[in-house]
């Protein structure tokens, strides 16, 4: 059944790929974002810029409003920015929704997270994270355990709230390849620390579909998913990969101190670890993975 879908931040990386495969597929998009000028209204997509301006009604909202965790060094007012950015479009979606007669108002909140929720993880694979996984205890853990906390107030104004825990997404234009081709191309190999470190991913394919999937059946069954493919592989394999496929390959890992220099301690202490991460919920409900070789997603992509 065709959905009409309010994209909150659906131009960036993520929310784009969503809006195209969601117009693609027959489904209404409301991209909510700061400059709708700079877009172009098509049959199924409109771009607006305060909630005031929607006039038809919404069926489901997908949160991914925020900026790239990547976009800068993680200072204490970076990572306050993180989390603002993700919540303020929480707290005006309240606002909004409570002005709305409660029979118009959208039934399904599905807001985006990441895995970074258990925690920045270790330098070796110790653990694998179902969605029953406790919460990190850590400085990453807090930003994600806080967006959830603030997306969970909205639990009275919306049938159902579902959190996307995406893990590293591999397409085209997105920050993961952004941050592993930095090393390449300065002549290092692409591996942080001993890569030995879980690297969890999802091919984007795999992530629109999966919320694709979401938005035409109520949100799923489950209130929590990890997205991420059902595979265990370290970094190393996808530094090498990366670094095959982009033809550069290099022997030496980039030192620590070049890392600290580029994205500052916090930030680079996270690429340096990780955690397994299962997609149990996703595979409960038979989720079909097209991708879940790590090889089979690089080479597509390139």
């Amino acid at each position: 059944m065709t959905q009409t879908v309010l994209v909150m931040g659906g131009t960036g990386f993520l929310g784009n790929n969503l809006v195209t495969h969601l117009s693609h597929s027959g489904h209404r998009c409301l991209v909510k974002t700061r400059h709708p000028e700079a877009h172009y209204n098509s049959e199924n997509i409109t771009y607006i810029s305060h909630f005031s301006e929607i006039s038809e009604p919404v069926d489901i909202v997908v949160h991914l409003s925020g900026i790239p965790v990547s976009e800068g060094r993680w200072t204490a007012s970076f990572r306050q920015e993180i989390i603002d950015t993700r919540v303020r479009p929480l707290h005006n979606l309240r606002k909004w929704m409570e002005k709305t007669d409660p029979a118009d108002r959208p039934k399904v909140l599905l807001v985006g997270s990441s895995t970074g929720y258990y925690g920045i993880g270790t330098t070796r694979p110790t653990h694998i994270y179902d969605e029953d996984g406790p919460a990190g205890k850590d400085y990453y853990a807090e930003i994600f355990k806080t967006i959830e906390s603030e997306g969970a107030a909205l639990k009275s104004v919306f049938e159902r709230v579902v959190f996307l825990r995406t893990s590293n997404v591999l397409g085209n234009g997105g920050h993961v390849f952004a941050q592993i081709t930095k090393p390449i191309k300065a002549g290092y190999a692409g591996v942080y620390g001993s890569g030995e470190q879980p690297f969890p991913w999802i091919h984007m394919q795999d992530w629109t579909r999966a919320v694709t999937y979401f938005i035409e059946n109520h949100g799923g069954k489950y209130d929590i998913y990890n997205l991420a493919a059902p595979a265990l592989n370290q970094q190393y394999e996808f530094a090498g990969l990366a670094g095959s496929f982009i033809g550069q390959n290099h022997s030496r890992p980039a030192p620590k101190p070049l890392l600290y220099l580029w994205w500052g301690k916090l930030r680079a202490d996270t690429l340096m670890r990780g955690n397994y991460i299962e997609p149990r919920n996703l595979l409960r409900e038979d989720f079909t993975f097209r991708f879940s070789n790590l090889y089979e997603a690089m080479d597509y992509i390139f």
